[in-house]
């Protein structure tokens, strides 16, 4: 996976967040529009039969519609939370790609150092074995592969 993958998977994330702020919305007018008619129904005690039907009709509609919204909006959270898992992943394996290199090329820096230190003739023998064994180890360690 590279950098072209989490450039689609980010926008599909976009896509899936501007459909999420549309069934918001859509929730908010079906919130708007249920609380009209519960205010209409309490300010009129005495309602003829046929618009009592037609606004308790009204409103199981927009019940449904409200509920259907919901559940879409629970699966595009689904989708949204796989995504987002996805693109780190993708994140953490680009990551992973590059790092052993970085790491050969400072295991190998400190192999030179520590080997231009054991072939300093003004430093302690015991010092320069030691420098000279970590040279080594470090020389082990660069030639592992990743």
């Amino acid at each position: 996976m590279n950098n072209e993958t989490i450039t689609s998977l980010e926008q599909q994330r976009m896509e899936i967040d501007a459909e999420r702020a549309e069934l918001a919305q859509g929730n908010m007018r079906v919130s708007a529009e249920m609380s009209r008619l519960n205010v209409e129904f309490r300010s009129n005690k005495t309602l003829p039969t046929d618009k009592y039907r037609r606004l308790l009709r009204q409103q199981d509609e927009l019940k449904q519609e409200q509920s259907s919204n919901n559940l879409r909006l629970s699966d595009l959270n689904v989708k949204r939370a796989r995504i987002n898992t996805l693109i780190d992943a993708c994140k953490r394996e680009v990551k992973a790609e590059s790092v052993p290199s970085d790491i050969r090329a400072k295991l190998t820096e400190l192999r030179d150092k520590y080997r231009a230190f054991s072939s300093d003739a003004t430093r302690v023998s015991s010092m320069r074995l030691m420098a000279s064994q970590f040279a080594d180890d470090l020389e082990k360690l660069a030639s592992l592969k990743g």
